[in-house]
C-alpha cells in the first residue's frame, strides 16, 4: 500500500478553529474541544492528515485511542467512510479491499484494548502467557472476595498481629469488607510505598498535604466574609465603651487570619469564633439599628462557616493521628498478603484484570525500564487520544512515555475538555490535561469553541452560568480573551423561552418562620411534588406548541415527546419521575439507570441463588418464599416458621402437617419445596446460566414481573444477570455460591450498575438517562430535573488516597484523625467540582430548549453546588442575571416557572406492584382455566 489515498477529498467544510486542528504543524497539540463544536469531525480528519503526513505512514503507526468501546466504533466507521471518498476511483477494488482490510486491524480502539494488544505482542518480555485472558470486573471482583477470606485465613493460623487488634478494634467483617475494598482501590506498588513509612513519617505527610492542598482552599472559603467583618469594625463610628471594646476584640482576633503573616492554628481560629459576636451590646450601642441587625447577621454567617473550617484543620490531641497511621499501616501490611493471594489466584486463572493491563503497559512503554522493546518508539509515529480529561495517573504517564523525546513535538494530539469530566469515580484526573497543555509549545494549544449544537440563547446562558468556574483545571484557556466561552454558529434561537426555571416551592417554604407550621416534608415528598409540577409544565408547553428545528430536514416543527430528555444526577428516585410521566399521559423510555443492584426483581434472584446453595440460610429462603417466584403469605411464612420451633427451613419440610396453614399456601410450599428440591440437584451438573434461565422459566417467575408495573423493565434486568452468570461460566472455577456471594455483596455497595433497557425508543417517548449516558449526545429540549440533589461524597470503612494512604473511619467525630479529616475536605472539593461539571454536561446537551427544574423547601435555597451557582448566577424567582453572569454581556431572558406542590398522590413510595399475586398463581398452578379472573392493569 504505498499509493496514499491522495484522490477526490469531498470532506467536510470545518470551521478556522478545526482547520487550524487539523493541519500537522511540527508540535504536539492539546485540543480543547468544547461540546458540540464537531470534535470527532476533526479526530477524523487529523488521522487521515497524519497518514498523509511524510510521504505517507503506514496504518499501524498511528495510533488512536478512545474511552469506551462506543467511541471508538464512531471513529472508526467515519475514517472507513472519509477514507471510501479519499481513495475514489483512482483504486482499484484489490487495493480498496487491502486499505479497508488495514484500516480493521489498525490501532484505533480503547485505551485497555491498546494495553492489551501491546502487553499480548510482549507477553514473553514480561514473564506471563501470551493466552493471557482479560477479567471483567465482575469475574476480578469475585477473585478478590476469595483471596482476602483465603488471605485472612493464613494471617489467623499465624496469630498475626495486624489481623488480631484490627479485627478487635473494628469487627472482622469490617476489616475483611476495608480488606476487599482496599484491593479494588490500590496496587501493589501503592501498598509498597507506604508500608516503608513509619507511622510519624504518615502523620508528616498529613500535616504537608493539608498545609499545600486544603488549608488555602479553606481559607479561600471564608475570608471574603472574614474581610466583610473587618471593613465593618474599621469603620464603626463608635463612642459607647461596650461597643469599642467588642471592635477591639474582633479586630484582635481577626489579625492572625487576616494579617500580613497569616497562618492562624486552631485554637486561634476557634478563639475568633468565641469573639465575633455582638455579645455584650445592644441595638442601642451601634449607631443605628439597621446596622446592629446586619452585624448580627453577618456575624453569624462567618461563625457558622468558621466553624466548618475548625472541623478540618490541624490541631487537637497528636496522639490521635499517630494511633490512626499506626492503623494505617497495618491495614497497608494486611492488604498486601492479601494483594499476593489475589495476583496468585489471577495466575491460576490465566488473568489480567484492567489495572494490570496498564501496569504492565506502563513497563513496556517505560523509557528507563530495560524491558522495554525497541521497536515500540520505532513504530510509532503519533498518537492520538480522545476525552483526554478522562485520563487517569498512569494512562497519562503511558502518554507521556509513548511521546518520548518527541512528547511536545508533534508526536501526541489530544482532545479533551475539562469541563466535560465526569468519571472521577474511574479515576479520571481533569487536571492532567491542562498540565499537557502548558507542556506543550504555543502552537499546540489549540481550541474548539464554536458550537454547532446550541443556539444563541442557550449557548450565552451556558457561558453566563458557568463563567470562571473552571479556571484552575486549564489555565491556558482562562487566560484566553473570552476564556472557554461557547460560540454559537447556528444562527438564532427557534423557540421561546428558550431557558426556563421550574420551581416547586413548598409550604413548608411558603411559611417560613412559621411557628404554627408542624409538618415538615421529607426530599421524597418534595421530590414527588417537583416531579408532578415538572410534567405538567412539559404537558402545557408541548400543547401550547413548542417549536424545535428537525435535524433532519432542518425545518422548524412542533416538539414531540421523543424530542424531550430527562438527564439526571442519580437515577435514584427516577420512579417518581416515571410516575409523574404516566399520569400526565406520557409514554417513556428509561435508559438503564445506576440502581441496578437495589432493584427488588436483583433482590428475589439473589435469594433464589443463596437458596438454592445453601439449604439452611433461612433469611434467604424467606425472602423467596414471599416474592413472586412462590407468593406465600406472611402469614403462611409465620406458621411455617413455627412449626415444631424448629425454623422455616424445616417447616417448608413439614408443610403438608403445617396445622393453620390455608389451601392456597400449602399447595405453593408443597410447590416451592419440589422446585427447590429439583434444583439443587442441578445446580453441580450444569452452566450457572442455563440453571438460573431454568428456574426462571420453571418458577413462572418471569410471568409474574411482566404483569407489574415497568414490568418490561425488570424482565431485562433478570435477564442482565442470566449474562453475568454466564460471564462466570466462560471463566470457569466458580461456584453457585461465589456467584451469590458476589451478587449480594453488590447488594451491600449498591454499585453502579446501570438498569438494562426495557424497549426501544421512539419519536412518542420522553427519554429518561443518566448525564454520565447522555454524555456525547444531544436533544431538542433537555430537563434537568432534581437539580437541588445534594451531593454524596464517597465513603467507605477504609479508603486509599495516593497522597494520604490508607485511612480508617471513626465512629467518633471527636477522635477523627488529620488524615481523615483532609480526606474528607478534599473529598467534598473534589465532589463539589464535579458535580458543576456534571451540570455543564448536562446543559451543553440541549440544542433548542433547556428546562432546569428543583423542589425548593425554603425560598431561594440551594442545597447542591450545582443549585447554589444558579442563585449565584441568576435570581431564580425573575430568571434576571446578576453578578458575574454579566460579565459577558446580554443574556437571553430566563422565564421562571413557580408552583406549589398538586394534591399528594397515592402510591408514590411503591415498592413493589399491586398485581393480584394470588389471582397469578392460580392462572399458573390451573393452566385449563378458561379464562384469567382479572385483567391487569397499571398501579395507581
Amino acid at each position: 500500500m504505498s499509493d496514499r489515498p491522495q484522490g477526490p477529498q469531498p470532506g467536510p467544510r470545518l470551521t478556522a478553529e478545526q482547520a487550524a486542528a487539523v493541519q500537522p504543524s511540527g508540535a504536539s497539540v492539546a485540543l480543547s474541544a468544547s461540546a458540540g463544536c464537531g470534535k470527532t469531525t476533526v479526530l477524523t480528519e487529523r488521522y487521515l492528515a497524519e497518514l498523509r503526513a511524510a510521504d505517507g505512514r503506514p496504518l499501524e503507526s498511528v495510533v488512536a485511542l478512545t474511552f469506551t468501546e462506543k467511541a471508538a466504533r464512531e471513529l472508526k466507521t467515519r475514517i472507513r467512510a472519509r477514507l471510501g471518498g479519499m481513495l475514489g476511483a483512482q483504486a482499484d477494488h484489490a487495493e480498496s479491499l487491502a486499505w479497508r482490510l488495514g484500516l480493521e486491524a489498525a490501532p484505533i480502539g480503547t485505551f485497555h484494548e491498546y494495553c492489551g494488544r501491546l502487553v499480548r505482542n510482549h507477553a514473553a518480555l514480561l514473564g506471563i502467557d501470551p493466552d493471557f485472558a482479560i477479567l471483567d470486573e465482575s469475574i476480578a471482583a469475585a477473585l478478590r472476595e476469595e483471596a482476602v477470606d483465603r488471605s485472612i485465613r493464613q494471617l489467623l493460623e499465624q496469630n498475626d498481629a495486624d489481623l488480631v487488634e484490627l479485627a478487635i478494634a473494628h469487627g472482622p467483617g469490617k476489616v475483611r469488607d476495608g480488606l476487599v475494598s482496599l484491593l479494588r482501590q490500590t496496587t501493589a506498588a501503592e501498598l509498597e510505598t507506604w508500608a516503608k513509612l513509619s507511622s510519624a513519617e504518615i502523620v508528616a505527610r498529613w500535616h504537608g498535604f493539608h498545609g499545600a492542598e486544603v488549608r488555602p482552599r479553606l481559607l479561600e472559603d471564608v475570608l471574603p466574609l472574614l474581610r466583610r467583618v473587618q471593613h465593618l469594625m474599621l469603620n464603626l463610628a463608635t463612642s459607647h465603651e461596650k461597643l469599642t471594646e467588642r471592635r477591639e476584640a474582633v479586630l484582635k482576633a481577626l489579625e492572625p487570619v487576616l494579617g500580613d503573616a497569616a497562618n492562624p492554628s486552631r485554637e486561634q481560629l476557634v478563639l475568633l469564633v468565641e469573639q465575633i459576636v455582638v455579645r455584650g451590646t445592644t441595638d442601642k450601642h451601634w449607631p443605628t439599628s439597621e446596622l446592629y441587625q446586619s452585624a448580627k447577621i453577618l456575624f453569624e454567617g462567618a461563625r457558622k462557616i468558621l466553624n466548618q473550617t475548625i472541623e478540618r484543620w490541624p490541631g487537637g490531641d497528636a496522639s490521635t493521628d499517630l494511633a490512626a497511621a499506626e492503623e494505617s499501616l497495618a491495614f497497608t501490611r494486611l492488604a498486601l498478603h492479601a494483594r499476593q493471594e489475589y495476583q496468585a489466584r489471577k495466575a491460576r486463572h490465566g488473568g489480567l484484570d484492567f489495572d494490570d493491563l496498564l501496569e504492565r503497559a506502563r513497563v513496556l512503554v517505560d523509557r528507563e525500564s530495560i524491558t522495554r522493546p525497541d521497536e515500540i518508539e520505532d513504530r510509532i509515529d503519533v498518537v492520538l487520544v480522545d476525552e483526554f480529561q478522562d485520563t487517569d495517573v498512569i494512562q497519562g504517564r503511558i502518554l507521556e512515555d509513548l511521546g518520548g523525546q518527541e512528547f511536545a513535538t508533534g508526536r501526541l494530539f489530544v482532545v479533551g475538555d475539562v469541563k466535560q469530566s465526569i468519571y472521577r469515580f474511574r479515576g479520571a484526573t481533569p487536571a492532567l490535561f491542562g498540565g499537557f497543555r502548558q507542556s506543550f509549545p504555543e502552537a499546540g494549544r489549540l481550541e474548539l469553541t464554536g458550537s454547532f449544537r446550541s443556539t444563541p440563547g442557550i449557548t450565552g446562558f451556558v457561558n453566563a452560568l458557568f463563567r470562571g468556574c473552571f479556571d484552575a483545571l486549564d489555565p491556558v484557556s482562562a487566560a484566553r480573551e473570552g476564556g472557554y466561552d461557547l460560540r454559537p454558529i447556528r444562527g438564532s434561537d427557534v423557540c421561546q423561552p428558550v431557558v426556563e426555571f421550574v420551581w416547586t416551592v413548598s409550604e413548608e417554604g411558603e411559611t417560613e418562620g412559621d411557628e404554627n407550621t408542624t409538618e415538615r416534608k421529607s426530599a421524597g415528598d418534595l421530590r414527588h411534588a417537583e416531579a408532578a409540577t415538572l410534567a405538567a409544565r412539559l404537558r402545557d408547553r408541548l400543547n401550547a406548541g413548542w417549536m424545535v428545528e428537525d435535524r433532519a430536514t432542518r425545518q422548524i416543527r412542533p416538539a414531540r415527546p421523543g424530542d424531550i430528555a430527562l438527564l439526571f444526577r442519580a437515577m435514584t428516585d427516577v420512579s417518581k419521575y416515571e410516575d409523574a410521566l404516566a399520569l400526565a399521559g406520557f409514554d417513556f423510555y428509561t435508559v438503564g439507570g445506576s440502581a441496578f443492584y437495589v432493584q427488588q426483581e436483583i433482590r428475589d434472584v439473589v435469594n433464589l441463588l443463596a437458596a438454592v446453595e445453601d439449604p439452611l440460610d433461612e433469611l434467604a429462603l424467606a425472602g423467596l418464599l414471599r416474592s413472586p417466584f412462590f407468593g406465600l403469605s406472611d402469614d403462611a411464612l409465620f406458621h411455617l416458621a413455627r412449626t415444631g420451633e424448629q425454623g422455616l427451613v424445616r417447616g417448608l419440610e413439614q408443610a403438608d402437617a403445617t396445622p393453620h396453614l390455608p389451601p392456597l399456601d400449602r399447595t405453593r410450599a408443597q410447590r416451592a419445596r419440589a422446585l427447590l428440591a429439583r434444583w439443587r440437584s442441578l445446580k453441580d451438573r450444569m452452566p450457572m446460566a442455563r440453571l438460573l434461565s431454568l428456574m426462571l422459566d420453571e418458577s413462572g417467575y418471569e410471568a409474574a414481573l411482566a404483569c407489574e408495573f415497568l414490568g418490561e423493565r425488570k424482565l431485562a434486568n433478570t435477564r442482565k444477570l442470566v449474562a453475568i452468570a454466564r460471564s462466570f461460566d466462560r471463566q470457569g472455577g466458580f461456584s453457585l455460591g461465589t456467584l451469590a456471594a458476589r451478587l449480594s455483596a453488590l447488594l451491600d455497595e449498591q454499585a453502579r450498575e446501570e438498569q438494562a433497557a426495557a424497549s426501544p425508543e421512539n419519536e412518542d417517548s420522553i427519554r429518561l438517562m443518566t448525564i454520565h449516558q447522555a454524555k456525547g449526545l444531544e436533544f431538542p429540549i433537555v430537563v434537568i430535573p432534581d437539580l437541588g440533589r445534594a451531593q454524596q461524597a464517597r465513603s467507605g470503612f477504609v479508603r486509599f488516597h495516593p497522597e494520604l494512604g490508607i485511612l480508617v473511619a471513626s465512629e467518633n467525630d471527636g477522635e477523627r484523625s488529620l488524615g481523615s479529616r483532609t480526606f474528607q475536605a478534599i473529598e467534598q472539593f473534589e465532589e463539589e467540582a464535579e458535580s458543576l461539571r456534571l451540570f455543564y454536561v448536562a446543559a451543553t446537551r440541549a440544542r433548542d430548549a433547556l428546562v432546569i427544574s428543583s423542589s425548593l423547601k425554603k425560598k431561594g435555597q440551594g442545597h447542591s453546588p450545582a443549585l447554589k451557582l444558579l442563585e449565584s448566577r441568576f435570581d431564580p424567582r425573575t430568571g434576571s442575571p446578576i453578578g458575574d453572569a454579566l460579565a459577558g454581556g446580554p443574556v437571553s431572558p430566563v422565564n421562571v416557572h413557580i408552583a406549589a406542590p398538586a394534591p399528594e398522590q397515592s402510591g408514590s413510595d411503591r415498592t413493589r406492584s399491586a398485581v393480584p399475586f394470588d389471582d397469578l398463581a392460580r392462572i399458573i398452578e390451573q393452566p385449563n382455566a378458561s379464562r384469567s379472573p382479572w385483567t391487569p392493569r397499571r398501579e395507581p
